[in-house]
């Protein structure tokens, strides 16, 4: 296993993401982040994307900055797992509006 199916694999399991969840925030295949899992490198462009995505440098990517986890896991989140909390809030905020609209209509109706 190379230091970079390695660094990315750590990504994946701190983050807790799907591979098809990346392919589609980076606008790459499945089949080639598939690919990165298993040993394949990527070019420069799509090194990039996968850095930007991550937060993360492309040089701690490749194995070639040191240290326990690269400064973007200690900061803030990028902004599109924000984005995603954010809308699973609201979708959860509107769920419990549907429920107390549910159990009021039930209550008047055991008048």
């Amino acid at each position: 296993m190379n230091l970079f199916e390695q660094r990315l694999l750590t990504l994946f399991s701190q983050r807790g993401i799907k591979q098809k969840d990346l392919a589609a925030g980076v606008g790459l295949s499945p089949a080639a982040i598939h690919n990165y899992l298993n040993g394949a490198m990527p070019g420069a462009a799509e090194l990039a994307k996968l850095a930007d995505y991550f937060g993360v440098t492309t040089d701690w990517l490749l194995g070639r900055e040191k240290g326990p986890k690269p400064a973007g896991l200690s900061e803030a989140p990028p902004g599109h797992v924000l984005d995603d909390v954010f809308a699973a809030f609201e979708e959860l905020k509107e769920n419990v509006s549907t429920l107390e609209r549910g159990l009021k209509r039930l209550k008047q109706s055991q008048k």
